[in-house]
């Protein structure tokens, strides 16, 4: 779904209903009321409920409800689009293979108005009942155009069966919430729903402290904290033995957040403070992660990371059980912005050692965003290359091109021109879209800068690139010529068979547009039979279909036919719209 990344489980599954959440019954009425419209908006700053309060509500609901628990990392279209369909399928498996094709079958860039319309279709023929798509925090990808565009499309368009929550701390502006409003298809909740009555301040109390509260003191709460109840919901989550501040919490104006967070981490014994700030660099852990992670950075293997994380969750220290197990754990979002803070200013050296074997963890999963992000925080410049270097070409040929270009983009000129391969990847980059005079210039310009024997495999690299741009404009004798080099470099190597196969398929191709049709052959054959033997399934596919190409012009119809047969099958199992034309169009001419 993801390229060479997984999808991470937690993301796409409502978080657990804690036991010391208040059941707000009047928010869960007005949501109620609200669903049958297309879009409801649930509009408020950090601290006022809104993932809690949806947490009741589909807990409550007897529509099938998609969650999805928007990052920060998801600001990349493709990526997004993944994570949605991910969380669909979780209640309807049948749904998502067309889907899934589209979008990775786009050639590096994002084409959201197409991805939109198999989306919307591939909803139509695979679920008939009302549903839900819960958005957690999308204010971190409402920066994107084009995931502005993608779902504003499926607002205007998907079926009548479909309802979307989007929660967000900021108010959204998306194009089609003007057009939903005049069919009165959208409506919502703001900070001033959100607000905890007195009421609901004197259940919280009773409920988790076994306090009575007069309805004077919730009211002069409610007033002290201009409706602004973070604190105080955080104050009834703490274990008694931790909170000698709930007594007068109610009573100080002005609440300080960080002054809370403070004096409740100093009452806490010293190593269940430092497991705290540790955690906290992991967004997200479990014993495991704590162990592969923070171990070798503490220098300590056997730590009871179990039963720390049993400690923390006694004692409700603002965390929260996540996965479908619950086995995992996360911090309320500003007791954790406060540990990391926290963590960073005093234990430097030791934060750092951490998030260098998160990243590492991260690449070891294919969750590359991740790792990306967390060497732009450390300011590593040589991690950030080594990184590029390292998944570059494979973002590529997976369709993530616009997220290589703003990875490239983000680093500074200088930088980039001292890497050769770095220039290279450039190169494809400005191939794919449509520069071909830059990409050659680019690739010439990493060519001139590696050297034989150091260089082999990014040279062999290069040229594959090369050779293939140069095909693709029309200059095939240069491109046999590079492939040619690329044999010869590569030898008797097995460890580049693929890039070997490719430089006689590169050969092969053109030959056929040379009009030497026995040698077209003579290459293509060689080239999928090298596919065939290293499970390359797509390329051997696509050689097909070209083979098939070669056969037709020689006027061979029945062995055209037969390897045009043979292709279908693959793209009719992975389901690739592109493809499937393409070969379908092959087979209705012949």
């Amino acid at each position: 779904m993801l390229g060479n990344q997984s999808i991470i489980r937690t993301r796409i599954t409502p978080p657990r209903r804690r036991k010391d959440l208040v059941e707000r019954k009047r928010l869960i009425q007005l949501l109620s009321e609200m669903i049958e419209k297309r879009l409801v908006l649930v509009s408020a700053p950090a601290g006022y409920g809104k993932t809690s309060m949806l947490v009741d509500f589909v807990s409550q609901s007897i529509l099938p409800e998609c969650w999805y628990s928007i990052d920060r990392l998801d600001i990349d279209p493709s990526r997004f689009v993944a994570y949605l369909v991910a969380a669909i399928q979780q209640k309807f498996p049948d749904f998502g293979q067309r889907t899934a094709t589209a979008l990775t079958g786009d050639q590096g860039k994002f084409n959201g108005e197409y991805i939109a319309n198999v989306f919307i279709n591939d909803i139509y023929e695979n679920i008939s009942e009302h549903f839900l798509i819960i958005l957690d925090d999308y204010h971190l990808v409402n920066d994107s155009v084009e995931i502005q565009n993608f779902i504003s499309k499926l607002l205007l368009d998907l079926d009548e069966n479909c309802h979307f929550i989007l929660a967000s701390r900021t108010l959204l502006s998306l194009p089609a919430i003007p057009m939903l409003a005049a069919r009165s298809e959208v409506d919502g909740l703001s900070y001033e729903e959100l607000e905890f009555l007195p009421e609901e301040i004197q259940d919280l109390f009773q409920q988790n402290q076994q306090l009575s509260l007069s309805l004077d003191q919730a009211i002069e709460i409610k007033q002290n904290t201009e409706g602004w109840i973070t604190g105080i919901l955080l104050s009834s989550q703490v274990d008694k033995k931790l909170s000698a501040l709930q007594a007068r919490l109610g009573r100080v104006s002005g609440f300080s957040l960080q002054n809370y967070f403070l004096q409740i981490l100093e009452q806490l014994p010293e190593e269940i403070n430092s497991f705290l700030l540790w955690s906290s660099l992991l967004e997200e852990f479990n014993a495991e992660r704590c162990a592969e992670v923070i171990g070798p950075a503490i220098t300590k293997e056997n730590a009871p990371w179990q039963k720390w994380m049993s400690v923390i969750q006694q004692y409700n220290l603002f965390v929260i059980p996540v996965g479908e197990e619950g086995d995992w754990l996360r911090y309320h979002p500003l007791f954790l912005d406060y540990l990391q803070n926290t963590i960073i200013a005093e234990q430097p050296e030791i934060a750092k050692a951490i998030l260098h074997n998160l990243a590492k963890i991260s690449i070891q999963n294919n969750q590359w965003d991740q790792a990306f992000s967390i060497y732009r925080r450390l300011g590593s410049q040589d991690d950030l290359i080594q990184l590029i270097e390292q998944v570059g070409l494979e973002m590529v040929l997976n369709g993530r091109l616009s997220t290589l270009s703003a990875w490239l983009d983000s680093l500074p000129a200088e930088v980039l021109n001292t890497k050769p391969y770095v220039i290279a990847l450039q190169g494809n980059v400005a191939w794919v879209l449509g520069n071909t005079s830059l990409a050659m210039t680019l690739y010439n310009q990493a060519l001139n800068s590696m050297a034989l024997p150091v260089n082999r495999k990014d040279v062999i690299i290069t040229l594959t690139m090369r050779a293939a741009t140069f095909r693709l404009s029309g200059k095939l004798e240069e491109s046999i010529t590079d492939s040619k080099e690329i044999m010869l470099l590569i030898g008797d190597d097995e460890s580049l068979l693929k890039q070997k196969g490719e430089a006689l398929r590169c050969i092969g191709l053109c030959d056929f547009h040379k009009g030497n049709l026995q040698k077209a052959l003579f290459n293509l054959d060689n080239s999928l039979f090298i596919m065939k033997s290293i499970d390359e399934h797509k390329n051997v596919a696509i050689i097909q279909i070209e083979i098939g190409l070669v056969y037709e012009n020689l006027g061979n119809y029945s062995l055209s036919k037969e390897y045009y047969l043979s292709a279908l099958k693959y793209w009719k199992q992975v389901e690739n719209p592109l493809w499937l034309s393409n070969l379908l169009n092959n087979l209705g001419v012949l």
